[in-house]
């Protein structure tokens, strides 16, 4: 039996072993890789998958050509190398959740949007454009291309951070194209293709590649059930996708039945490979993240709702969080060109100023039909303490 085709053909496991181990989600069951090891292996995933191709073929070549090895060891390092190619590669970003670029939009009235009022959504609005990505229509795939308001924008939805995360795909003037190759401390990363970046969801910064430190620009986004949503907003569209055949119907009850609850169902992440924990909070409370430059803050979302409106400031902007109809919480700039204004919460869910009385509705527009209506400020809707911790390790915690 020819030693040197059989080193040669285990040899050829390795690279696409050592790549699966990095950008395979379920290997930080028990090891995390750094974020510069899946930048490097996923910016030289060609050559990666290109040397061990061709160190198989050699072996094989050897195997045929100069003197044969066992032949049941030249199929097992192929089938290895087939299937660390495709868990390290293609099972996340193509197979399990394939981004989509030409979402199908559904109006609220439509019969095909069968939610119900309580099914939680994201919601989204642009230039007066308000559209709705239900989440159990968008933790597959996880991000979608559209335009909204005449604006190029991905949706980026986490589910094991419940976070939903709108951004402009864009830096640089280059349009990016971005998948999801794997999460990272139970966050999801993107992969800009176009651009060779890596990006953390929750942090919206380039983390590697061309223009390192740059951040998204990012549209506010609110999760919240559909009948408040669709209250506020009743021209909405609907981002339609429900499950298309056998294998879309199985991954979704895998991951959204089993996955997605027995994650919230327990006070443990799914993947253990968190850098911090902070106990000020259960792990699984649903949080309002906010990010100034004077630091992070978090607000309890059952604390807003049991207050109605907290008034706050972050730095020196003056900021409420208003928790609307269906517990639905908003978060609104308060300085206006009148000065601050002092927001509460009416029996019936509208805002108004203590001081000239001025109304809104739970979206922040002018009840008074003056158009002065209220900015909303950048947050992270109802994402869970722990991950929003992990990564804001100094944030204050709003008591």
């Amino acid at each position: 039996m020819s030693v040197l085709a059989a080193l040669v053909a285990v040899t050829a496991v390795i690279p696409v072993a050592y790549a699966g181990a990095i950008t395979g989600d379920f290997s930080q069951m028990v090891y995390k890789p750094t974020r510069l090891a899946v930048y490097r292996v996923l910016r030289t995933r060609s050559r990666i998958i290109g040397v061990s191709v061709a160190l198989w073929v050699i072996a094989l070549i050897l195997h045929a050509t100069v003197e044969a090895t066992s032949t049941v060891l030249i199929i097992v390092t192929g089938v290895l190398i087939a299937l660390f190619t495709v868990l390290g590669f293609v099972m996340s970003p193509y197979v399990m959740f394939p981004s989509i670029r030409d979402p199908e939009w559904l109006g609220a009235g439509d019969d095909r949007v069968t939610l119900t009022d309580d099914d939680p959504v994201i919601g989204l609005e642009v230039n007066g454009d308000a559209r709705a990505f239900p989440v159990d229509w968008s933790f597959r795939p996880h991000l979608v291309e559209a335009t909204v308001g005449g604006e190029p924008v991905v949706m980026s939805y986490c589910l094991l951070s419940n976070l939903g995360l709108a951004f402009t795909p864009e830096l640089d003037g280059v349009a990016m194209r971005c998948i999801m190759p794997i999460q990272w401390e139970n966050n999801m990363v993107i992969w800009d293709a176009a651009g060779k970046r890596l990006i953390q969801q929750i942090e919206g910064t380039v983390l590697h590649g061309p223009g390192a430190g740059s951040r998204l620009d990012v549209h506010p986004t609110q999760i919240m059930s559909w009948g408040s949503w669709r209250a506020l907003h009743p021209d909405t569209r609907v981002f339609y996708n429900p499950p298309a055949g056998g294998w879309d119907t199985f991954v979704r009850k895998f991951i959204g039945t089993k996955f997605l609850e027995a994650n919230r169902a327990r006070e443990a992440p799914m993947f253990p490979t968190i850098e911090r924990f902070d106990d000020r909070l259960p792990n699984k409370t649903e949080v309002i993240g906010i990010e100034h430059t004077a630091g992070a803050r978090a607000h309890a979302v059952s604390r807003v709702c049991q207050e109605g409106v907290i008034n706050d400031s972050v730095g020196d902007v003056p900021i409420t969080l208003a928790c609307t109809a269906g517990g639905a919480v908003a978060v609104f700039e308060r300085a206006r060109s009148g000065g601050v204004v002092e927001l509460s919460r009416t029996e019936t869910g509208e805002l108004v100023d203590r001081r000239s009385g001025e109304r809104w509705d739970g979206s922040g527009k002018a009840l008074d039909g003056s158009g002065s209506d209220l900015v909303p400020f950048l947050h992270h809707s109802r994402v869970l303490w722990f991950v929003w911790a992990n990564f804001h390790p100094d944030t204050e915690l709003v008591a």
